[in-house]
């Protein structure tokens, strides 16, 4: 799950002025990204492929991947869920996913 301890920027920012909030963010997040009838894994893939088609998002693909990798996702997995992101999203999503995916698969 999500670890307070690692909590980059602007989240930093929410713990310090709103720690209720930050506390509340942390609980839905657990919520959302933990093994269920869907394991954990494909969840995280699911927001992934949801920040590249819907929101537009590198920086949440780049998270979220990382965080799908370290929930035992694999490089394979991951670029099917960028398939599933191309084909609702088309070449912006695509282009997004693999902005976003550039950092984790090459390790930047």
């Amino acid at each position: 799950g999500f670890q307070m301890a690692t909590r980059r920027p602007p989240w930093d920012l929410l713990e310090e002025k709103d720690a209720e909030m930050a506390r509340l963010h942390d609980q839905l997040d657990r919520m959302a990204f933990s093994d269920g009838h869907l394991p954990g894994k494909i969840r995280l893939l699911m927001a992934m492929a949801i920040d590249a088609v819907v929101v537009g998002a590198e920086g949440g693909v780049t998270v979220y991947a990382r965080r799908a990798r370290e929930a035992g996702a694999t490089e394979a997995e991951i670029f099917e869920a960028v398939r599933v992101a191309s084909l609702i999203g088309g070449t912006r999503g695509q282009t997004t996913a693999l902005r976003g995916l550039e950092p984790v698969v090459r390790g930047r």
